[in-house]
């Protein structure tokens, strides 16, 4: 309950005081009072060395620059697994070029809802020693418009190699993500991977705001979520992950483009363009597109109104079985 009571907060609090710096320092805040956490910080300079283009190209038109925040919970006695979690962190989307209208941009502040619940979870594993370690990775960037903001057209290279045409800069959450992504199968050794993202409006349309959507490439990591998220009373639904709509993805100029031409089906795209970046697709993989219970306009039973602090409670429940 602390813990998301924590994250809800998070959300909450203003994007003038929440920003990739901030997140950087809750999570340094945590390595202090938790012996079992370490955290590294990369800032913008080192963003740039080391070509992590997609979070750099969204949080570069920001007077708050971008952050990659990792993570790192080691048990006090042994475990048998590692599990990565990935958690969208954009502190503001103003939509960028492809600028977003006023109706509801207000609420834009719960874009980093994914990493918030990281934050979360991190806060509570030391407290209740759960013999499992976890990876925590949270790409951090301010979307915002200036004149050294990226552009529809544009072409950028993400931390794996791969290329993508920018066709729509409100796409952008995936472009941190594919970065975060790419850093974890590279450089991570982990059993799994789990990632939560405001990712897609197509998802609110398609499931209203009662739900999570949730992708898998694994039977036993679907069963184990879902069983979680039903102790936990989180309603997660799950939709295909149909290699079909990838070709709506291709790009004449890049490895993919970042949004298609068309609208159907927006929330499968938003998961295969992330899937397109996992470099050993061996590993089991969740995506929860947390966009339409992030954010609560009613007071609903636990429930209040504003941020939600979702998933904390169902992926705690999920580590504690592990």
């Amino acid at each position: 309950s602390e813990a998301t009571i924590y994250v809800r907060d998070l959300v909450n609090e203003g994007a003038s005081t929440v920003t990739p710096a901030y997140l950087a320092e809750e999570a340094k805040k945590l390595a202090k009072k938790y012996k079992e956490i370490q955290v590294k910080i990369w800032d913008e300079k080192k963003l740039v060395q080391e070509n992590f283009g997609g979070i750099y190209a969204v949080g570069r038109g920001s007077a708050n620059p971008p952050r990659f925040i990792r993570l790192e919970y080691t048990p006090r006695n042994s475990h048998k697994k590692t599990i990565a979690l990935v958690g969208k962190g954009i502190t503001f989307d103003t939509g960028g070029v492809n600028l977003k209208s006023t109706a509801g941009i207000e609420t834009m502040k719960e874009d980093m809802s994914g990493a918030g619940a990281i934050l979360g979870i991190f806060s509570a594993l030391p407290r209740l020693q759960l013999p499992v370690r976890v990876i925590g990775l949270i790409p951090a960037a301010e979307n915002m418009v200036d004149g050294f903001s990226y552009k529809p057209g544009d072409i950028i290279t993400t931390y794996s190699g791969k290329t993508i045409e920018i066709i729509n800069t409100d796409a952008e959450g995936r472009l941190i993500l594919a970065d975060a992504l790419g850093f974890c199968t590279k450089k991570e050794k982990v059993d799994e991977i789990i990632d939560l993202a405001t990712l897609t409006g197509a998802c609110i349309l398609a499931l209203g705001k009662k739900y999570v959507a949730a992708f898998f490439t694994e039977p036993n990591l679907r069963e184990n979520i879902l069983r979680a998220s039903y102790r936990a009373g989180e309603r997660i639904w799950e939709l295909p992950l149909d290699m079909d709509y990838q070709k709506d993805l291709r790009s004449e100029f890049a490895s993919i483009k970042n949004a298609p031409a068309i609208r159907q089906g927006g929330t499968i795209h938003g998961a295969l363009f992330l899937y397109h970046f996992l470099e050993d697709k061996t590993i089991p993989w969740a995506h929860l597109d947390i966009a339409p219970s992030t954010w609560s306009r009613e007071y609903s039973g636990v429930v209040p109104y504003g941020g939600t602090g979702v998933c904390v409670r169902t992926l705690l429940e999920y580590l504690s079985e592990c």
